[in-house]
């Protein structure tokens, strides 16, 4: 399922939603049991920071209001994972570069 708005291109696909701009990948949106890097969107923060090491930043989110986020810096790409709090399963994530 795809949509088209002015230069945007919108991909839904299983657990994962693909925005192109301009004919590029601009972020791709992370659903429930979608999997990036050994690490799957349900996973606790601490059971991910066992894969992947520690995040360059982790703490509530300036952007969304009651969120716990937390996030690695991965050859210049931004990979943020969201729960409710440190102890709760990710229930989100987000790639963008």
């Amino acid at each position: 399922h795809h949509r088209w708005r002015v230069g945007i291109l919108i991909i839904d696909k299983d657990n994962y939603r693909v925005f192109f701009h301009n004919n590029l990948v601009s972020s791709i949106d992370l659903r429930e049991n979608a999997e990036v890097l050994g690490v799957k969107i349900g996973m606790t923060p601490n059971q991910i920071k066992q894969i992947l090491g520690e995040p360059y930043h982790e703490g509530m989110s300036w952007e969304w209001d009651d969120l716990y986020e937390m996030y690695y810096m991965i050859n210049g790409i931004q990979i943020t994972f969201y729960s409710y709090s440190p102890d709760s399963p990710t229930m989100s994530g987000l790639i963008k570069g």
